[in-house]
């Protein structure tokens, strides 16, 4: 005994339906493998959505710098390097991307101050032998050269720190 679902005399319907049930397959197929992608994409536009407002403040702080005709400083930029040379590379990567996450942290002050207004001495003692956790892990920061411009750059040595 057969059974069919359309009789033999309705064989559009069976077309009919087996191209809709090949339609609703393949739109979901299609919606799982789209989904990861629109994931990444996602992720890469909040990326560059913060790259632009951070380059967009800098560039209104250039104008402003321009009207006045006097350097202004608008970023910071450090520059790490380890003493303990045994690190990985991942996690020297980790840690100096939360290193230079705090440095820029404490001398976010003087973004937007003129050049000629700021003690450069007092600036190295901000972060000479300050001692920071990243991970569970401290690290002691040692200042080596610091280049004042429109872009502070700051040369960092990271030791690690021994508690007696």
């Amino acid at each position: 005994m057969k059974f069919y679902f359309f009789s033999r005399n309705q064989p559009i319907l069976r077309f009919i339906s087996i191209f809709i049930l090949g339609l609703i397959i393949g739109s979901s197929l299609a919606v799982f493998s789209m989904g990861s992608q629109i994931d990444h994409l996602s992720i890469e536009n909040e990326n560059l959505k913060h790259k632009l407002t951070t380059c967009e403040s800098e560039i209104e702080e250039l104008k402003e710098s321009l009207k006045q005709k006097k350097y202004v400083i608008t970023t910071i930029e450090p520059i790490i390097s380890f003493a303990n040379q045994d690190l990985t590379s991942y996690d020297r990567e980790s840690y100096s991307l939360a290193i230079a996450k705090v440095i820029k942290e404490y001398l976010s002050s003087l973004k937007g101050k003129g050049i000629e207004d700021i003690d450069h001495t007092i600036v190295p003692q901000v972060l000479e032998n300050r001692i920071i956790n990243v991970e569970g892990q401290n690290f002691v920061l040692d200042v080596t050269t610091i280049i004042f411009s429109q872009k502070v750059i700051v040369y960092v040595l990271v030791k690690e720190y021994k508690s007696i």
